[in-house]
């Protein structure tokens, strides 16, 4: 008898294990709920011990219009009650569901969710890229509201790391950290957004990203904004670096989109350094603003970014650096941002920009200034600002050196130290302790590394055009199945 009960509760437990899921353990204890929203009433509907189980349920609620109606909800609330990690094969859920793209935690088009993780993780823990490889993927027109917690672990071939956000998507994060993200060949290591989604992110922070390439030019070390809108309130930025290859953008590269940051800490991004075999590459820009764009930063410190004592030797070419690049854009700088400690050639360039700036602080780093080209019929402004005590760059003589290449600019009530312009001709000065030196001439000591600097800058937004033409070839499109195909 003994030995026939021992027989049927091994058979038993067998059955047991068969059944469980191979996305999440079965511990009996809840790991997930889901509830309805009704104006500010919230209707609890299920609990689950089975995370694949629960958000399959969750999205099949939200996006059946009947329901949602019948019941008056507004959204579909997710709560995590413990961390969410994938497998081991970083699988979180069965492709053939609706709420799972490719084994990606899917958000289907036109879902409103809100995800709670109530200081939980979800993690992918990816080592490898694999296509659709981002840990969430948000469909077109969603309506997504996800709430204190950290999503790590993702690394994919095509489009975003950590949140790959779809055309016409509205996501709103609050205090969540995406770090350890990655791409490979593409874009956005944390966050990537297209046409013409809109990311708004209250606190929290985007950092320890990676960009893997295999051709020179990464495109947004943090965040890559196309065709978009994001607004960062309150975020840091911090250690998103480019391996192998440099990035542009290490922090934010937004192109044709709107960008605004307000209160925001963009530190150490852009470094060059080793971890094991990873060889950290130097940043080509820290914020990366690309034709017809549009950004205003506020009360926002950028420190310790980038690594360029002298100009950065790529591929037999000399680059430039910078920690603002703004071309052919407009770009708004107020209420107080501060730059120190950085190490890039240029603190800001502008080709063919409009920049308003007022009230900033550029003192303390070991860079140039200012450059500024083909900018002449537009024309920017700086106000009320500071350019002193900052550390030679380049083999220079002088602290702090302004290149003036055709362009129409002006400074009202700005501090100046001892900083002198390759063309004093082309600034106007109101009101500024502006009785610079003796103009210094851009033929003068350092005119070699100058000369070649310029040359390259052109080479470089040559390169910059073929390479984002290329790139732009492989994200996706967002229709149907050809979201998930490489062309």
């Amino acid at each position: 008898m003994k030995k026939i009960f021992a027989f049927v509760m091994i058979i038993g437990l067998m059955a047991i294990a068969l059944c469980g899921t191979a996305y999440a353990e079965e511990t009996g204890s809840v790991v997930l709920s889901v509830s309805g929203l009704i104006d500010d009433e919230i209707v609890e509907l299920s609990h689950w011990t089975n995370f694949a189980e629960g958000w399959e349920k969750a999205v099949t609620l939200a996006t059946d219009d009947d329901y949602m109606d019948d019941n008056g909800f507004v959204r579909i609330i997710v709560d995590l009650k413990a961390d969410w990690e994938a497998n081991d094969k970083g699988e979180f859920g069965k492709s053939s569901w609706k709420g799972f793209q490719y084994t990606t935690i899917y958000v289907p088009d036109d879902a409103r969710i809100t995800i709670n993780m109530n200081g939980h993780t979800i993690d992918r823990g990816l080592t490898e890229w694999e296509w659709n490889g981002e840990v969430i993927c948000i469909g077109d027109d969603a309506d997504v509201i996800i709430n204190n917690g950290t999503i790590k672990g993702g690394f994919s071939g095509n489009g975003a790391g950590g949140i790959h956000i779809y055309d016409g998507a509205d996501v709103t994060l609050n205090d969540v950290t995406l770090c350890n993200n990655r791409v490979d060949d593409d874009y956005g290591m944390a966050i990537g957004l297209f046409g013409g989604a809109t990311l708004t992110m209250n606190g929290g922070s985007i950092s320890d990203n990676l960009s893997y390439v295999t051709t020179p030019g990464a495109y947004g070390g943090g965040v890559y904004i196309n065709d978009a809108k994001a607004t960062f309130k309150g975020v840091t930025f911090e250690n998103n670096q480019g391996v192998n290859f440099s990035t542009y953008g290490a922090a934010v590269f937004v192109d044709d989109g709107t960008l605004v940051m307000e209160e925001c800490k963009v530190i150490g991004n852009g470094l060059v350094g080793e971890n094991g075999d990873e060889i950290y590459a130097g940043a080509y820009s820290i914020i990366d603003v690309l034709t017809g764009s549009n950004v205003t930063i506020k009360n926002t410190t950028f420190s310790s970014n980038g690594y360029a004592k002298e100009a950065l030797v790529a591929h037999n070419t000399l680059r430039y650096t910078t920690v603002i690049r703004a071309v052919a854009s407009f770009l708004t700088m107020e209420e107080t941002c501060d730059f120190s400690d950085n190490n890039q050639v240029f603190l800001l360039t502008s080709e063919a920009a409009i920049l308003t700036v007022r009230d900033t602080d550029f003192t303390g780093n070991d860079s140039l200034a200012f450059f500024g080209q083909c900018a002449s019929s537009f024309g920017s402004t700086f106000t009320e600002c500071k350019f002193s005590y900052n550390e030679p760059m380049l083999n220079l003589s002088s602290t702090f050196k302004f290149l003036l290449n055709n362009v129409n600019i002006t400074f009202v009530d700005c501090d100046f130290g001892d900083a002198t312009f390759s063309n004093r001709n082309a600034a106007t000065f109101v009101d500024s302790n502006a009785n610079p030196k003796d103009p210094a001439s851009i033929f003068g000591e350092g005119s070699l590394s100058m000369v070649v600097a310029l040359i390259a800058l052109i080479v470089s937004v040559a390169s910059i055009l073929v390479n984002r033409s290329y790139k732009k070839g492989l994200i996706p499109s967002t229709t149907g199945d050809q979201k998930n195909e490489k062309e």
